[in-house]
């Protein structure tokens, strides 16, 4: 049981640097013609946001919108194409990522680097058509309706970014 709690108190620890990064990039001037795209959690270029973000590139020449990626792999093949793609633990994706002005996603922060996401306007297209079910903050989930305010501090402090709200959320 101990082996347990320490995997939470270590979590912790190594997160709070990362929390502090998350605060400090509300603080960067975002850029209203820099446009990012990413989904599924980083690992995939598909979905709702690929869509758009093909339909903007090539259409919208004056916006300068890129894929960011935490699939390096996908990130190498997306390169090899000619399409504008971040690696988002590198350092011209995190710098992008920190002045984008608009962030497209399709399960949430965690599609692109959630770090440098503070401030930035997140539209959040969803995963699926015609939802049949109740998600984020209106689902019923123990995460997003905790029982006890002990519950509710502990998953804040585990995954803060779980908490982040899009400033859109779009479900066709």
């Amino acid at each position: 049981m101990i082996k347990k709690y320490m995997h939470y108190i270590s979590s912790v620890i190594i997160a709070f640097p990362l929390y502090l990064i998350y605060f400090f990039s509300g603080f960067i001037p975002r850029n209203s013609n820099l446009w990012l795209f990413g989904s599924w959690e980083g690992k995939y270029f598909r979905g709702n946001s690929k869509y758009f973000f093909l339909y903007v590139q090539k259409f919208h020449s004056d916006i300068k919108c890129a894929w960011i990626t935490k699939n390096f792999s996908l990130y190498k093949r997306l390169k090899s194409k000619g399409i504008k793609v971040y690696y988002a633990y590198s350092l011209s994706g995190m710098v992008n990522n920190a002045l984008a002005k608009y962030i497209f996603v399709t399960h949430g922060i965690h599609d692109v680097n959630e770090y440098f996401t503070r401030n930035s306007v997140v539209i959040d297209f969803s995963h699926a058509t015609c939802p049949i079910k109740k998600m984020g903050y209106a689902s019923e989930d123990e995460y997003f309706n905790p029982t006890s305010i002990i519950k509710k501090l502990f998953y804040l402090i585990y995954n803060p970014y779980g908490y982040v709200k899009p400033s859109y959320l779009i479900a066709s």
